[in-house]
């Protein structure tokens, strides 16, 4: 246990993604729980310049995450996502949507009435962090479609929004709210589901490729352990 809290296991998790992804071509993914109600927030700069560094390409906060989205927010950090999206990555053929699902604005995915669309929600996403790696397509004609849902909820609060038709359904989903980690996924309505707690401090690397069955999903686990 840390008196301090947890402070995101950055700096071991910068050295695995180097070693992952040297050249840089995987998306890096942050579902939230970097901090909790015990985190000095004289860290949260450093937090911020370290997440940088790493080169995530979106991170979801979580519900104690507010004060560093606010810090992001003034520095015009878009990387912290900030509504549910979709955001749209395109990876060595691929074109990933994400959408996020945050407790920080949980008001606006329930307001809107059922069957209207609903799009990003304010400005311009995991596993509390994952690594997404994709084969090019065997057909490079066009390019393949991978959607994730990427949220800091209870399993609860996650089955009615796959009930409602308005969201388009996911390839498999990720959660950082969890204090279990496991390589293989439960299944949410016929979905593949993720769990990444432990803290924050593990990684999941996950490879995608497709082929004429459809979408062929790879996870593995990379333990970091607890800072």
């Amino acid at each position: 246990d840390c008196e301090l809290g947890p402070m995101g296991g950055l700096a071991k998790r910068a050295s695995m993604f180097r070693s992952l992804d040297p050249a840089g071509k995987a998306l890096r993914l942050d579902s939230g729980g970097m901090v909790d109600t015990l985190t000095d927030s004289s860290r949260d700069l450093s937090i911020l310049s370290a997440s940088n560094l790493i080169g995530y390409d979106a991170i979801l906060p979580g519900t104690w995450d507010n004060r560093l989205l606010q810090a992001a927010v003034a520095r015009s950090d878009t990387t912290w996502v900030r509504g549910t999206g979709p955001k749209v990555f395109r990876k060595e053929g691929w074109r990933v949507e994400v959408y996020s699902f945050s407790p920080l604005w949980r008001e606006e995915w329930e307001r809107a009435p059922q069957g209207e669309p609903r799009g990003e929600l304010s400005t311009p996403f995991a596993v509390d962090s994952a690594i997404l790696q994709g084969g090019i397509p065997e057909n490079n004609s066009r390019e393949r479609t991978v959607t994730i849902w990427m949220t800091y909820l209870e399993t609860g609060d996650i089955l009615p929004l796959l009930r409602d038709s308005t969201w388009k359904r996911p390839d498999f989903i990720l959660t950082g709210n969890s204090d279990e980690t496991a390589p293989q996924p439960d299944s949410l309505l016929g979905v593949p589901f993720y769990r990444c707690g432990m803290d924050g401090m593990d990684l999941l690397e996950i490879q995608v490729r497709a082929d004429e069955d459809g979408l062929q999903i790879k996870p593995a686990w990379r333990e970091l352990g607890v800072d």
